[in-house]
């Protein structure tokens, strides 16, 4: 599974799905974690970036620092920074919620995953692998190598069981709900949708 922007998105085609009982998907409790960007945050990147720029500790971080940089002032630059830094924390607890969701699923979901399907899937990804190793100039004896490897990998083959076993899951809540897709549309991102707004909502 491909987490992208948050939106989980995946391509399976079966010609028999596997019987999926869920018990609850609507109303799942899940907890979001603040976005608030506190003064002590600010001033750890503006720490960061200093060293960045190999800046010695006599550097004082001031108006001057800041128009180093491309701002009126460091009141302006601050600002900028919260901006950013919130936005980052915005898009990372929404993938947190996102995945306390889908844990959530698969706790619920019991069902054997079709290993043709799950082979199909490393085929595919030894195949996205090889053209990445090729593009890095591999010989032929290290891409052949790094193949098998990667096919005998344990961990790559529980991340494909469980990626198809999510899409199998939303693919079902699909269903029972009736969402319609349209060519083009990602019914995981659209299922996602529907589960965040049934979703029990905790701030931290």
């Amino acid at each position: 599974m491909l987490f992208k922007d948050g939106i989980i998105t995946f391509t399976a085609t079966l010609d028999i799905k596997p019987e999926i009982k869920l018990k609850q998907y609507k109303g799942i409790k899940v907890e979001r974690k603040s976005s608030q960007v506190t003064e002590e945050e600010i001033n750890k990147t503006l720490d960061f970036i200093k060293k960045g720029q190999g800046q010695d500790k006599e550097v004082t971080i001031d108006d001057q620092f800041a128009h180093g940089l491309g701002y009126p002032n460091l009141e302006e630059f601050k600002k900028f920074l919260a901006r950013q830094m919130e936005t980052d924390k915005d898009r990372q607890n929404r993938i947190d919620v996102e995945n306390q969701i889908v844990e959530d699923l698969l706790k619920q979901g019991s069902f054997d995953v079709p290993q043709s399907l799950v082979k199909k899937q490393i085929e595919r990804r030894v195949a996205d692998a090889k053209k990445h190793w090729r593009s890095h100039r591999l010989s032929e004896a290290e891409i052949t190598k790094k193949e098998e490897e990667l096919r005998q990998d344990k961990e790559l083959q529980a991340g494909v069981q469980k990626d198809i076993k999510v899409y199998l899951i939303f693919d079902k809540i699909a269903e029972l709900e009736n969402i319609q897709v349209q060519e083009g549309e990602n019914m995981p991102g659209k299922v996602m949708e529907l589960l965040l707004k049934e979703a029990q909502w905790e701030t931290k």
